[in-house]
């Protein structure tokens, strides 16, 4: 068990050890951390720099070190070295390292005998660990790299760094000190540099031993943030060795993707990890030659995260502390899911939190997440027409008020995003995490996902969408006049692959989504930001905001999205004509009038086809994809759609303003006060028309292919749910 100290100052720092009902006090040499045996028994630590001393807390005495088994070598109560470690399954034994030497020393009554004394690594190590129940050692250096030793490495960044560095990890018996394996891993342009420099314990804690088919690696761009995948040995070459390049996994090797962590522990017999993330713990279990999710903790306080690990010996068990006090846990086996999923479940009492509605692949799903009276969060799904409860879990964090969250669907994959949102007080920082679930099996985990917001407020808009082409989900959140974030995350194992944050970002509403560009509308409507998002890149290509200074003419913004990319046009004009194969649209400010007529003409037949007569026709926003164009006004409400190059919409000129609208490849649905209209794309009208008194305030609309229609006010209110309605002829 392992305890970091602090400097506050001082090179003397008192150290206090408890074992239950035992205190002792000792003075430390400043930064270093103290060592104590596995049985609580024996305590080490650095008396001055390179002076390390052993005391033996029940029987009261300095152990000595004794390097030649004779007479004449008188006993030191004093180690020259870096740095020891005490072996995780012997009380007796101990690793010290220095430069280049290690040493292996055994207890024999109240003295330490040097068993074996070898030169481990070509460059100074750096730090060891025991492993496999102690039957393994762990040596760690950087190779090629000058710098200073110091006993407390992480206080300290090695000259000429740069953002790359070279580490060698070998693999020793402790059965005969041999070389069992030696492992070369090169990390190159890895760290943002004005994010700060890796210091050595920061190089170390990026590549983790687990076993002998397996070792851990970590490709993030930031020494805050990680990105933990583990590599599978077989394939090893030490000439070539394992080559970490601009923050990706090497491709000669099989990789797999881990939850994001802020500090990983491996089960001392190599079997599995833990990883620590905010008020979680995430346990993953070894499993022919993968580690498999196996549980998720909630630990409820808020964790010192360098005083997370296993207590050494026993690999079911972990400590850790928060700022008042220690804790210790046990991990539980799991229940038998046989019986989880024929347990009989029970529509739960409480306040609605969060409820979506959704067609999934063409079928009627509503997710709701409750909040009982006892202070649980549940999480159910409800299928088809009649709205049947199919599925139902109990969710994490369900007694914290410092998180919220809420859940979203897609129309083309059948799985619920959980988006949680926490604040962390101590940091004064936000955190948000997405937790994917499989509609047809929401009580396990298919992935979790983190960000750290460095905000202090949390979103607006939120905005989520599944891209089939390529598996990805994009993810975007702003904030007005505070910030945007752009995420995209990889659908199958949740990995990020690109992040996007920017300031004073005024984006309040998201307009059209392609398959690479996202166009999304300022708060006051008249700024209008295009996104290009790739595969593992996102980009701010334009900012398009219309002339508004003639106030006698139209004022237009067009995007075309082509095969080169999207092409802006900005005009003012009285008479603006958007051509298509043998007809036109023409845009027309009448005389003497604010606002805009809208003509269809093919051939000598010019029909007015939709009007505004006051200053929200001022100023027109345009997007053209191949054949289809769509019109908004300056309040950013629909004012047109051509579909195919052939079928307009509308035929005739409405009299209010399309404030919500949905469409499929046969009809559109337009939203306007309290009423939902319906219009047939091909035969150009309107087929049904419902009204109602409690349709006001949608906040959204959505129609499928087989006509049914969904509706809500709010993601807590009851949703509305229309049945098919065919189009007459």
């Amino acid at each position: 068990m392992k305890f970091d100290l602090s400097p506050h100052g001082s090179n003397v720092l008192t150290c206090h050890v408890a074992d239950f009902n035992k205190i002792i006090a000792f003075n430390a040499y400043r930064g270093c951390s103290a060592k104590i045996s596995a049985n609580g028994k024996i305590v080490a630590y650095p008396e001055a720099k390179f002076k390390w001393q052993a005391w033996h807390i029940e029987k009261k005495i300095w152990l000595h070190f004794v390097k030649v088994a004779r007479k004449s070598e008188k006993p030191s109560p004093f180690l020259r070295c870096n740095e020891l470690e005490f072996s995780s399954s012997d009380n007796d034994v101990v690793v010290s390292w220095f430069g280049r030497k290690l040493q292996a020393w055994r207890l024999s009554e109240d003295n330490f005998q040097l068993e074996k004394n070898w030169c481990g690594h070509m460059n100074e190590i750096q730090l060891c660990h025991f492993a496999e129940n102690g039957k393994k050692l762990i040596s760690w250096s950087l190779i090629k790299q000058r710098y200073t030793s110091l006993n407390d490495p992480s206080q300290y960044i090695p000259k000429a760094l740069g953002l790359s560095w070279n580490t060698e990890m070998k693999v020793w018996s402790m059965d005969n000190f041999k070389e069992l394996k030696k492992i070369k891993l090169k990390y190159t342009l890895l760290r943002n540099q004005s994010l700060g420099l890796p210091t050595v314990l920061f190089q170390y804690e990026c590549t983790k031993y687990i076993n002998n088919d397996l070792i851990l690696v970590d490709c993030s761009s930031s020494i805050s943030d990680h990105k933990y995948y583990t590599i599978q040995l077989d394939n090893y070459c030490d000439k070539t060795g394992i080559v970490i390049e601009n923050c990706r996994p090497p491709t000669q090797f099989q990789c797999q993707y881990l939850d994001n962590m802020d500090k990983v522990s491996i089960f001392d017999n190599g079997k599995g990890l833990a990883g620590l993330y905010l008020q979680e713990i995430k346990i993953y279990i070894y499993d022919h030659n993968i580690m498999v999710p196996y549980q998720t903790i909630d630990l409820d306080v808020d964790i010192l995260w360098r005083s997370f690990q296993f207590i050494p010996g026993l690999d079911n068990k972990f400590v850790f502390a928060d700022i008042e006090r220690c804790y210790l846990i046990a991990i539980k086996d799991k229940k038998d899911s046989a019986q989880m999923f024929d347990r009989p479940m029970h529509i739960a009492n409480g306040n609605l939190q969060c409820q979506r509605l959704e067609f999934v692949d063409g079928m009627i799903v509503c997710v709701k997440i409750i909040l009982t009276d006892e202070g649980e969060r549940y999480l159910e799904v409800y299928k088809g027409d009649d709205f049947q409860l199919t599925d139902q879990t109990a969710l994490r964090h369900g007694r914290r008020s410092d998180i919220g969250v809420t859940c979203c669907l897609f129309k083309d994959w059948n799985y619920v995003a959980l988006i949680y949102d926490i604040e962390q007080r101590q940091e004064a920082r936000l955190y948000y995490s997405i937790t994917l679930k499989d509609l047809d099996n929401i009580s396990k985990d298919t992935w979790t996902a983190h960000h750290k917001l460095k905000l202090d407020k949390f979103p607006e808009l939120n905005f989520y969408r599944y891209r089939k082409k390529d598996d990805r989900l994009i993810i975007f959140r702003s904030r007005t006049n505070i910030y945007a974030l752009v995420w995209i995350l990889n659908c199958i194992n949740g990995e990020t692959l690109a992040t996007f944050y920017m300031r004073s970002c005024d984006t309040m509403r998201i307009m059209h989504v392609f398959d690479r560009y996202l166009i999304a509308a300022s708060a006051g409507g008249q700024i209008h930001t295009i996104w290009k998002i790739d595969a593992n890149s996102i980009e701010v290509l334009e900012k398009v905001q219309p002339d508004l200074n003639d106030i006698n003419s139209i004022s237009i913004a067009e995007i075309s999205i082509g095969e080169g990319g999207p092409k802006v046009t900005t005009t003012s004009t009285l008479k603006f004509t958007e051509y298509f194969d043998d007809w036109q649209i023409e845009f027309e400010k009448p005389p003497h009038k604010n606002g805009v007529e809208v003509y269809r003409v093919r051939g000598d037949n010019r029909t007015l086809i939709q009007h505004m007569l006051n200053l929200s026709g001022q100023s027109l926003f345009m997007v053209r994809n191949s054949s289809s164009f769509t019109v908004y006004n300056s309040n950013n409400n629909l004012l047109l759609k051509v579909y195919g190059g052939k079928y307009c919409f509308p035929s005739h000129p409405l009299e209010y303003e399309i404030i919500l609208w949905s469409d499929n490849d046969c009809c559109i649905a337009a939203y306007y006060e309290d009423t939902i209209r319906l219009y047939a794309i091909e035969s150009e009208h309107w087929f049904h028309t419902i009204q109602s008194k409690e349709f006001k305030d949608f906040k959204a609309i959505q129609i499928n292919d087989k006509y049914d229609l969904w509706a809500y006010k709010t993601l807590c209110s009851c949703p509305y749910y229309i049945k098919p309605i065919q189009p007459s002829m």
